[in-house]
């Protein structure tokens, strides 16, 4: 998985993205590292995924109509091409498939140099999704299908397929697969304002620790209050109380005691730069590790 998200996720999470790091063929990964860190920085980005799952159904309505076969699942013929993670290939993929865009309004789907068009039934104007998108958008597929069961998504989508869809359909299958994501990040992923915590209490033991390393047993009444002193007082604390304070602690104590967290910071590699705090996620069982680098400025 890409560095700078592993804090907020489980084991589960970090291995799907592993995995898609490791889907490729003979020419390379089939997705860049770029991609795959703007796809982890949106899972694990609160609600940032509803976005995408909007603009997948866009695409996936696209490789529908492109697909050779017309079945309920058609569009895995695009996603799970190799090619899918380049917008040179799904450009020429769907251009190649699907009719020229003409302004005629009559054409359902269509095919541009730089972008498809898609028109919905109703009032709504032509939507497009340009080709750079697309290896973002394959990518959140592929995500999903090892992450949701493969009929439920199937059956999700299905409406997708129709000769004649209306906008607010298309905004139902959304909001469905919107929630079904949701569902399954919640079960693998802690709520991003503890990891925003944890980032800010590893933060301030780091600067008291020796040389920046620290463990928990630096946790203490003094570390807590000297903490909570500091940045309540700050307009966007979201420690205002010591209570809420002291519980972050001891969910941060708890998670370092399991083994699963620890951090130290490094001098980054230009003198001109700030010391960066490193997160370290670590794997219990496996003994792997990733690290996120952070800024403490």
């Amino acid at each position: 998985m890409p560095g700078d998200s592993h804090h907020g996720a489980d084991e589960v999470l970090r291995n799907v993205f592993w995995d898609l790091g490791q889907i490729g063929d003979k020419d390379g990964p089939k997705y860049s590292e770029a991609v795959l860190r703007r796809l982890a920085a949106k899972i694990l980005d609160g609600r940032a995924h509803e976005l995408l799952a909007f603009r997948l159904c866009h695409l996936v309505r696209c490789a529908s109509f492109a697909a050779e076969d017309r079945g309920p699942a058609c569009w895995l013929e695009f996603f799970c091409s190799t090619g899918a993670g380049r917008p040179g290939w799904a450009a020429g993929w769907l251009r190649a498939r699907l009719p020229a865009d003409e302004d005629s309004g009559s054409l359902r789907v269509a095919a541009t140099a730089d972008h498809a068009v898609l028109r919905y039934d109703g009032r709504v104007p032509p939507i497009t999704i340009s080709y750079g998108a697309m290896p973002l958008l394959a990518a959140f597929m592929e995500f999903l299908l090892n992450t949701l069961q493969y009929q439920s998504l199937r059956d999700t989508l299905a409406p997708l397929s129709k000769p004649s869809l209306g906008w607010r359909e298309l905004q139902d299958t959304a909001n469905a697969l919107s929630r079904a994501t949701y569902a399954w990040l919640q079960e693998h992923r802690r709520p991003v304002q503890e990891c925003r915590d944890f980032e800010a209490i590893a933060r301030f033991l780091a600067m008291r620790g020796d040389r920046g390393d620290f463990s928990a047993d630096d946790i203490d009444d003094a570390a807590v209050l000297a903490f909570w002193r500091g940045i309540s007082a700050e307009p966007e604390s979201t420690f205002r109380t010591y209570r809420k304070t002291l519980r972050a602690f001891l969910r941060f104590a708890e998670t370092m005691r399991d083994g699963v967290l620890s951090a130290k910071r490094v001098p980054s590699c230009s003198t001109q730069e700030p010391l960066g705090l490193v997160i370290t996620v670590t794997d219990p069982v496996a003994g792997t590790s990733v690290r996120s680098m952070r800024s403490t400025r």
